[in-house]
């Protein structure tokens, strides 16, 4: 086929110089042949084509009522075979709607790949996706499914070589599959050795991807940039919804207002219709949603008591929801149709609380979780089936508020001492054994990074990079600690007034470089805390919010006069030339 040829019937034009060719082309059928054409492939040039509907407005370019059925497969089933040049389909902003097929099987080799660019893809077909093929698991995926399916050539491993590139693009999906791509990304980025089951099982076979995340939102991601087996992608777009050109309402496949979605063959016909089940996250693989306030949230409880009633705990992959905007534990509790009326609810495996992915940091945001109270909102229990098993809930990227205070069981008799440190919302075994005199276990564990305890271990409470709001006893308190130093944090004097927290904690170490001065201190890091069953690494601990910090050492708790005279609290610091003195 002669490119002239191809558009003796169709609106479109070809530009040609020594280096490249440019197809300019409003057709999705004159797409199809210009990728099937033996001139592109023997010319081994770069190729741009560009599809234009006609006029400045972005129109939908439907292949549905255009694709003609396929000619005569080549090169063994290939339509062609390219080893050299770089071919671009640029889409100007226009919508291509795919129409369910994936006709045309090319095979890339050698320097060549395919770009995709300034599109908004629609019509995707759906086909399983191993992500395991060693334990034979995996997904009905739409992302990858292009009618121009992509074969990385004879000799080529496609792990290895990125032959698809994909540059400001919008796919629409269904939400599982934009679920379970958030899923994996988190378990590939969390940085909790406990949750090396679930991420060895994940990509065992296949590397995991190497994303940078823009921004989550209810019901869309953005990639800044993903490499991953194949594929390499910047600006990424998977939504589930979306607003086509000359439109007002949006659209979505969750509510069949673009038609049921179909299956990949391969030919250029269309499949069957996709089984209801895709329309349904698959919680055996990701128990897992968005959350943006109570109503979410409840609707995650709910799929959370849905996946631990039914889950095979030879099989368990953890659950937890992503947070893209403020919520209440209480008040998503009071919105589960499973735990309204539940006290301290039962959860009997890992859970996860993420936020923001914050991979940008000029983009960077927190979301805060409300965990009011001093008594358990949750429990982490054992299933009955298995009593040695103790389930950890990991929280990454939070903040957590409403932490309320109540009397420490360390606290002598008739003392008044309260504290929110051992963090009541979360009901755990280490509390209760503290109640009843036991400390073995709120003072065992490490903290939660990188040599965390494992699905089984005792520390059943982890956080990294998290920011706990906390009353303005206890800051001050963890003030007065810091200021002591890494010798004196623990007080040895059960007379001191914080003796009853400090007797709780085994691990206190202020992340460096952090130059304390108690006078400007609105918030608190450490590198590593453990204590009161809960583990953590990065863990910033700030007053409440109405009562920001503007005290000095002086009205701090356990310091003795040489503590006073510290740099910390305005003294002379040795480390400093007389210059550099704070005021």
């Amino acid at each position: 086929i002669s490119l002239p040829s191809l558009f003796a019937s169709s609106a479109g034009s070809i530009q040609q110089t020594n280096n490249d060719t440019r197809i300019l082309t409003a057709s999705a059928s004159a797409l199809l042949e210009a990728l099937r054409s033996q001139d592109l492939a023997a010319r081994g040039q770069d190729v741009v084509i560009e599809l234009r509907a006609g006029n400045a407005t972005p129109a939908i370019l439907n292949t549905s009522s255009s694709l003609v059925p396929s000619p005569t497969p080549l090169n063994g089933g290939r339509f062609r075979s390219f080893d050299r040049g770089t071919y671009t389909i640029k889409g100007n902003g226009n919508v291509l709607d795919l129409g369910w097929r994936r006709g045309a099987t090319l095979s890339f080799s050698g320097s060549s790949a395919l770009v995709h660019e300034d599109l908004i893809l629609t019509g995707t077909c759906m086909a399983w996706v191993a992500i395991n093929p060693i334990k034979q698991v995996g997904w009905s995926m739409q992302r990858g499914q292009f009618f121009w399916a992509v074969d990385g050539g004879a000799g080529t491993s496609a792990a290895s070589v990125q032959r698809i590139v994909t540059r400001n693009t919008v796919i629409l999906v269904l939400r599982p599959e934009m679920l379970i791509n958030l899923y994996a990304m988190l378990l590939a980025e969390i940085p909790f050795q406990g949750l090396a089951y679930a991420r060895n099982y994940i990509f065992e076979v296949y590397p995991a991807p190497r994303a940078i995340i823009r921004e989550v939102r209810m019901h869309s991601f953005v990639w800044e940039s993903t490499v991953s087996s194949g594929t390499r992608a910047t600006n990424l777009t998977l939504t589930t919804s979306i607003t086509l050109p000359g439109a007002t309402v949006p659209v979505s496949y969750q509510d069949r207002s673009l038609g049921v979605p179909r299956m990949c063959v391969d030919d250029s016909g269309t499949g069957p219709e996709a089984p209801p089940e895709v329309f349904q996250l698959n919680t055996t693989l990701a128990p897992f949603e968005t959350v943006d306030g109570a109503p979410a949230l409840g609707a995650a409880l709910d799929m959370w008591a849905g996946h631990m009633a039914a889950t095979n705990l030879t099989l368990v992959f953890p659950q937890g929801a992503l947070l893209v905007a403020n919520a209440s534990l209480a008040q998503g509790l009071l919105q589960s149709a499973a735990y309204a009326t539940a006290a301290a609810p039962l959860l009997t495996i890992d859970t996860i609380l993420h936020g923001p992915f914050n991979h940008i940091p000029t983009l960077a945001r927190f979301v805060g979780l409300d965990v009011p109270g001093a008594q358990p909102l949750l429990t982490l229990g054992p299933p009955q089936a298995a009593p040695s098993v103790k389930p950890v809930m990991y929280i990454h990227k939070v903040v957590l508020t409403g932490l309320a205070a109540a009397p420490l069981p360390t606290a002598p008799a008739g003392s008044s001492y309260r504290s929110a440190l051992p963090l009541w919302a979360f009901g755990r075994q280490a509390l209760t054994k503290a109640a009843a005199g036991d400390l073995s276990e709120a003072l065992s564990g490490v903290a939660g990074g990188s040599t965390a305890v494992g699905q089984n271990g005792t520390m059943q409470l982890q956080m990294n990079t998290v920011t706990l709001v906390v009353p303005a006893s206890d800051y001050k308190a963890l003030l007065a600690a810091a200021v002591r130093g890494p010798a004196g944090w623990k007080l040895t004097d059960p007379a001191a007034a914080t003796a009853p927290l400090w007797a709780g904690v085994t691990t206190f170490a202020v992340a460096a470089p952090q130059r304390l001065v108690v006078s400007a201190a609105r918030s608190l890091t450490l590198s590593q805390w453990v204590g009161w069953g809960w583990g953590g690494d990065q863990v910033t601990f700030m007053p409440p919010y109405a009562e920001p910090w503007s005290g000095s050492c002086a009205d701090l708790p356990d310091l003795a006069a040489a503590h006073l005279a510290s740099a910390a609290c305005g003294g002379a610091d040795p480390t400093l030339p007389p210059a550099a003195q704070s005021p």
